[in-house]
């Protein structure tokens, strides 16, 4: 198995949830929301990783911040 695929092992939709839980339960309310929007939990797993990465890169006081209004 490629190695890229063998890293999306180590995430279950359980520690997914859990990490969003640490930002906050409007993000762990997206995550759960992916997760189970999809036929399996596993095709989720690519959005939430993009939400992770987000929210690395931005921090966590800058990701509870709501959005502007327009």
């Amino acid at each position: 198995m490629p190695k890229s695929h063998r890293e999306y092992l180590e995430w279950t939709p359980e520690r997914l949830v859990r990490w969003a839980g640490k930002s906050g339960p409007s993000t762990a309310g997206v995550v759960e929301a992916i997760l189970a929007g999809r036929p399996h939990p596993l095709q989720g797993y690519r959005s939430c990783l993009g939400l992770m990465r987000l929210g690395k890169l931005y921090g966590a006081d800058r990701w509870k911040r709501p959005a502007p209004a327009r």
